[in-house]
Order: C-alpha cells, then structure tokens, then sequence
C-alpha cells in the first residue's frame, strides 16, 4: 500500500505542475507544438543519409521513437526503452516509398491546422528525407499525408515498436 500512495502523490504532484502552467481557461485540446528534436528521444543518426526517418514525438504518456527506413526495406527504430530491425515487405516498401515521392517536396505537404490534440496524449509523426521534413502526417490535409501516415502507421506495427 506503501508503493501504492506513494506513485500516487507522485503522479498529482506532476498533474498539480502541470496544471499550474495551463491557464485555466485553456481547453485541454489545443493545437500541438511540435519540436524539431526532443531531449528524451533518440538523435537522428547522421550516418545513414539514404534512410528515411519516421519520427513519433511521443506524449506524456506515449515514448517517442525513430524508424529509419533505407529503400532495400531495411530499417531499424530506436526508442528510450528499446532498438530493434527488420525487413519490411515488399509491398509496404514500395507502397511508402511511391507514397513518399508523391508527397515531395515534404515541407510542402498540407496538414490540417490547427491539430487539436490532448495535451497528455497527442503526439506528432513527421517523415524526414535528407535536408526535408514533412509536418506533422497525423493531421493530414491531403491525401498525400494521410498516405503516409498509414504507411508510417503500418511500419511501426510490422516492426513492433510499440
């Protein structure tokens, strides 16, 4: 029981922090911010330029992660508690990497803005190529987006990230 109230205490002192820098006239679903690289999420390894990068920014209560892909189908992920490869099948391969080329140039796909999302739930997915990134695919304004965020969506379960 000792165990027990003391996660407790823990977990609404961190609710009470939290609480005390959201105005309270803020609704809990606002658009989300989405860092360009987060302290508790694994860097982006510089070493494979050829691969391209899926980036889950993780929540508060979801870890972040990183999927690299390389076009043979390859691909490893990394995540604060984890690491791991694969090879991904071919038809996902050559389904992201058509909806990929499509999609280019990244920094030009259209999302939906604002993207309300949960304040403790929300995570963003961004797809990185090269000196490209995408926004955030999981508030998809077109059909490009929403293309890839299924195919991100599908590499993250062939892998078993999460």
């Amino acid at each position: 029981m000792g165990l027990f109230k003391s996660l407790l205490l823990a977990t609404l002192s961190i609710v009470a922090v939290l609480m005390s820098t959201v105005p309270p006239d803020v609704d809990a679903q606002q658009p989300a911010s989405v860092p360009s690289s987060s302290p508790q999420c694994p860097p982006q390894n510089q070493l494979l330029p050829e691969a391209v990068v899926i980036l889950n920014t993780g929540s508060t209560n979801a870890p972040c992660y990183w999927i690299y892909v390389l076009p043979s189908g390859d691909a490893t992920y990394e995540t604060a508690q984890k690491h791991g490869s694969g090879k991904l099948p071919i038809h996902l391969r050559e389904k992201f990497f058509h909806d990929l080329k499509l999609a280019q140039p990244l920094s030009k796909l259209r999302t939906q803005k604002p993207c309300l999302k949960s304040v403790f739930f929300g995570t963003s997915t961004l797809i990185k190529l090269g000196q490209e990134e995408s926004p955030d695919v999981s508030c998809p304004g077109s059909g490009k987006a929403v293309a890839l965020f299924r195919d991100a969506t599908a590499i993250t379960q062939q892998l078993g990230v999460l």
